[in-house]
């Protein structure tokens, strides 16, 4: 019920185009980070909505059966079968959507910044540095799969029980 009620305005959310809030952004928020963080909010929290959502819903029914059986309740099962079945799931995609995060960071640099990546790789575009601009976005996927490798190894400790989890 409560999934009938609340998808409709998450999905019409979701096809929102995170970029187009900037000038909004900064005119509620300022020009410091607050706008940057909002963007990156608005591009990956409901995209992160449906994805736990859809990633819970393709939890094992047999478990949750097998907890019933047991003498569970809805409340207990949510706690202590459905979440714990999850959450290796939901962790990887959140690991996912950290690739998401990155590119609206990306994207959002581009609001009145005068410094970070966005800006250097525009800068060095404008002047034709090209190696620079290369150097600069290889180091962007670089940043990115190493932190994508350490929450894989932290998964894989988090989530010792779950086979496959990472």
């Amino acid at each position: 019920t409560i999934s009938q009620l609340t998808e409709p305005f998450v999905e019409f959310f979701r096809y929102l185009p995170a970029p187009a809030f900037g000038a909004l952004a900064v005119a509620i928020l300022g020009i410091n980070d607050a706008p940057k963080i909002a963007i990156i909010i608005i591009g990956t929290l409901f995209q992160q909505i449906l994805i736990i959502a859809n990633t819970t819903r393709l939890v094992d029914r047999s478990l949750i059966e097998a907890g019933f059986t047991l003498g569970t309740n809805k409340t207990k099962s949510l706690f202590h079968v459905v979440i714990p079945a999850a959450l290796p799931e939901i962790y990887r995609d959140l690991r996912v959507l950290l690739g998401w995060a990155w590119t609206y960071l990306i994207v959002a640099e581009l609001i009145g910044s005068t410094s970070g990546i966005t800006w250097f790789i525009t800068q060095q575009a404008r002047y034709q540095n090209f190696d620079n601009v290369y150097a600069a976005i290889l180091i962007i996927g670089v940043i990115g799969l190493i932190c994508d490798v350490i929450l894989m190894k932290f998964g894989q400790q988090l989530f010792k029980w779950k086979s496959g989890a990472h």
